[in-house]
């Protein structure tokens, strides 16, 4: 009998349901968990996604670092929708479902270069919690780093269902741990259960549907942004509200910390919205004869049979909802590949053009992007 058994019986004892993914470490979790009579109303899943392929194909497009605590966070969320889903018979507002996300970097057989850590992210409807862990090089072997991250994600999981404080595992002087923890407004909570499908944030109240809403990841927030805000701010004679779907179409949702981080780059004075819609038909649908504040590229894609699985019907029909809708697209030029795109010299379906509004590139140019600052390539 290991010395988690007893930990591990009262967190089966306990109403907590959970989907797991991890790599690179602290896989012993899983037996911890299987090896004590009762694991089947704990453990609803749990999978290693340990290629670069298996972890993107979990996670979506984005080139995030494999060890990262944003990654950890990804696979927590992913793992919450995932025990969502497989609880058939608890609500996706019940706060006993768990999801945990573990990425690793730890000793091997070869020296490593960068430092031996782990981001162990705990996720709920409540609340996003992750701890960042440094382990002093060279102190351990392999296989006691490998016990020492398993058994900080069970102390991680004693404390969620409040049955162990203070934590049991001890660190060294040169070991680092790092916890954040983001508990979700109640209004947050309701968006992501579904009982809520918008929340307008402003210190400044809204009168109504917006005119005009620049949607957008903003990961981060850069000068772009903010003059092609102004930009249309003055073209269409109306304020521009800032729009951040929590849900995306091939990725995990944001979960809580992301979301403080890019809520937090708009002053109080901005009107933003949080939703829960991916797509530009979801969109029109909460906000019916507004006018879009996009980027030639994502304009594209709206128009693109292959973001539709390769069905030009379904892209058709996308585009005559939104032209039922009423809502307009006023639509930027873009740097691609070294190239300044812009909206009349790209192939685009009439029908889509119709609902479009250039911005000339003699009017507007910004070379900036979101993807050139993370890079490290654009400043």
């Amino acid at each position: 009998m290991s010395d988690n058994s007893s930990l591990v019986k009262k967190i089966h004892a306990s109403p907590l349901q959970l989907v797991i993914y991890m790599t690179g470490g602290g896989s012993r979790l899983v037996s911890d968990l299987l090896n004590e009579p009762g694991a089947s109303r704990t453990v609803l899943e749990a999978s290693i996604p340990y290629s670069g392929a298996s972890l993107r194909n979990l996670l979506g497009s984005r080139n995030d670092p494999p060890c990262d605590s944003h990654t950890a966070r990804a696979m927590a969320m992913a793992a919450l929708w995932r025990a969502q889903t497989l609880a058939t018979d608890s609500p996706p507002t019940d706060s006993s479902l768990i999801g945990i996300g573990c990425t690793a970097a730890l000793a091997t057989d070869r020296i490593r270069k960068g430092s031996h850590r782990a981001h162990l992210a705990i996720q709920t409807i409540e609340a996003t919690h992750t701890a960042s862990l440094t382990l002093e090089k060279g102190k351990r072997t392999r296989i006691e780093e490998e016990n020492l991250v398993a058994d900080m994600i069970l102390d991680l999981l004693g404390q969620t269902a409040h049955v162990l404080e203070p934590p049991r595992v001890e660190l060294t002087a040169q070991d680092r741990v790092q916890h954040v923890l983001t508990t979700a407004p109640e209004l947050w909570r309701d968006l992501f259960s579904q009982t809520r499908q918008s929340v307008y944030l402003s210190a400044q109240p809204t009168t109504g549907l917006p005119k005009a809403i620049f949607p957008g990841a903003f990961d981060p927030l850069h000068r772009g942004h903010e003059r092609m805000a102004e930009f249309a701010r003055q073209r269409l004679g109306s304020s521009i509200d800032f729009e951040i779907s929590v849900i995306n179409v091939d990725k995990p949702m944001l979960d809580y910390t992301t979301l403080v981080q890019r809520v937090s780059q708009f002053s109080d004075q901005q009107g933003l919205w949080l939703t829960r819609a991916p797509t530009f038909v979801e969109k029109a649908k909460l906000f019916p004869g507004v006018v879009f504040v996009v980027g030639v590229d994502t304009v594209i894609r709206i128009g693109d049979a292959r973001y539709y699985g390769n069905n030009p019907l379904l892209c058709c029909e996308a585009i005559s909802q939104l032209t039922e809708s009423g809502c307009r697209f006023l639509v930027f030029g873009r740097i691609d590949e070294q190239r300044f795109q812009t909206l009349s010299k790209s192939n685009l379906p009439e029908s889509l053009r119709q609902i479009c509004d250039e911005v000339s590139e003699d009017r507007f140019r910004e070379d900036v992007s979101s993807t050139g600052i993370r890079a490290g390539t654009v400043r």
